[in-house]
C-alpha cells in the first residue's frame, strides 16, 4: 500500500492562534476540476470539503501538537485516499505554559502573604502610634493638667471664703478634675492594651465606684470570679463605655436612686452589661420618643457594633437596663 507522504513539522510561533496552510496536487490535466479535503485531527470530527481551493485556515487554536491531513480528487473524479500529512505545533506564550500555569498558586499564595504581612505591619505601626499617643498624653498633657489642679487647690486653701475670687476657684478647680478624667478616659480609649474584655470589665466597676463616691448612692457591683482573656475592639469598647458612661450620667441626674447594681456576664460569645436602680421609673417609649433620659443615644451607640439596648422602667418601680454586644 501506499505511505502517506511526511514534511516536515511546522513550529508555529505564539500568537493568537492562527493557521494558514497552503497545498495543492500534482495533477496539470484540467487543474480547475481538481476538489481537496483537508481536517486537522485534533480539531475537526470530519472531513472539510474545500472544493478546488488550494488553503486552509484555523482561527483561535489553543498551543499544542496537530496534525493537518489533506487529500485530493482529479479531473477523473479519483480521489487520493493516501494524502498528505504534516505536524503542527503551535508554541505557547510563556503564560500559557504549565511551568506557569503550575506556579500561579505559588505566585497567588505569595501575593496573599506580603498583603498579609504588609496589613500586619500597618497594624503594628498603627497600635504604636496608638500607645506613643496614649503616653504622650498620660505623661504630657496629664501632668500638666495635674500641676494647675495642685496649684488651684493651692490657691484656693488661701482664699478666704467671702473673698469675690472665691467662687470662680473653685469653678476653675471643678472643671479641671473633669477635664482630667476626660482626659483618662481618652487615654484608655486609645491604648490598645486596653483592647481585652477584662480590662473593659474592671475600667467599668472601677469608674462606677468613683462615679457614685459622696453621691450618697450605694452601689452593688457583679463582677464574675474570672473572666477570659478575650480581645474586644476599640470600636466596640469605646462605644460600650460611653452608652454605660451616659447610663450612669442619668441616673445620677434624674432617678433619685439610693441604690445601684451593676453586673456583667458573657454567655455564647455575648457580652451583657446589667444595670438597675431604684427611685423614680419612667416610661421608655416616652423618654425616647422626647429624645430624654440620653436613650436615643445610648442606642446609637449599641447600633453603632451591631448589639442592642433594653430598657424596662415604670414610674416609681424602678429601672433595669440591659447592653447586649457580640465580642468579634
Amino acid at each position: 500500500g501506499a505511505t502517506t507522504p511526511q514534511y516536515r513539522p511546522l513550529r508555529i510561533k505564539p500568537g493568537r492562534g492562527d493557521l494558514k496552510i497552503s497545498y495543492t496536487a500534482l495533477s496539470f490535466q484540467a487543474p480547475e476540476k481538481n476538489r481537496f479535503r483537508y481536517r486537522l485531527d485534533e480539531v475537526d470530527t470530519d472531513w472539510r470539503d474545500a472544493e478546488n481551493r488550494h488553503e486552509a485556515y484555523y482561527n483561535n487554536l489553543n498551543p499544542g501538537d496537530y496534525r493537518f491531513r489533506v487529500i485530493g480528487c482529479n479531473n477523473d473524479g479519483v480521489w487520493n485516499t493516501v494524502g498528505a500529512t504534516v505536524a503542527v505545533t503551535i508554541l505557547p506564550h510563556f503564560w500559557q505554559t504549565w511551568v506557569f500555569k503550575g506556579s500561579l498558586p505559588l505566585l497567588a499564595a505569595g501575593i496573599l502573604v506580603m498583603i498579609f504581612r504588609a496589613r500586619i505591619a500597618r497594624l503594628r505601626g498603627l497600635e504604636r502610634l496608638r500607645i506613643q499617643i496614649a503616653a504622650d498624653l498620660h505623661d504630657d498633657v496629664g501632668a500638666r493638667l495635674t500641676r494647675v489642679a495642685m496649684v488651684n487647690e493651692l490657691l484656693d486653701r488661701n482664699t478666704p471664703d467671702n473673698a469675690p475670687a472665691k467662687s470662680q476657684i473653685q469653678t476653675i478647680a471643678r472643671t479641671t478634675r473633669e477635664i482630667i478624667q476626660a482626659m483618662d478616659e481618652i487615654v484608655w480609649t486609645i491604648n490598645p492594651r486596653n483592647d481585652t474584655l477584662d480590662h473593659l470589665a474592671n475600667y467599668i466597676f472601677q469608674y462606677s465606684q468613683e462615679y457614685f463616691q459622696n453621691t450618697g448612692m450605694r452601689v452593688r457591683l457583679d463582677l464574675p470570679a474570672q473572666l477570659p482573656h478575650l480581645p474586644i475592639s476599640t470600636e466596640e469598647r469605646h462605644n460600650l463605655f460611653m452608652a454605660f458612661k451616659e447610663a450612669l450620667n442619668n441616673i445620677l441626674k434624674q432617678s433619685r436612686a439610693t441604690e445601684v447594681r451593676i453586673g456583667l456576664t458573657l454567655d455564647n460569645g455575648k457580652l451583657k452589661i446589667l444595670i438597675s436602680y431604684n427611685g423614680l421609673g419612667f416610661d421608655p417609649a416616652i423618654a425616647e420618643a422626647s429624645g430624654g433620659d440620653g436613650l436615643t443615644n445610648m442606642h446609637t451607640r449599641l447600633q453603632q457594633i451591631d448589639g442592642r439596648i433594653m430598657v424596662e422602667s415604670k414610674s416609681g418601680g424602678g429601672t433595669r437596663i440591659e447592653m447586649e454586644a457580640a465580642l468579634k
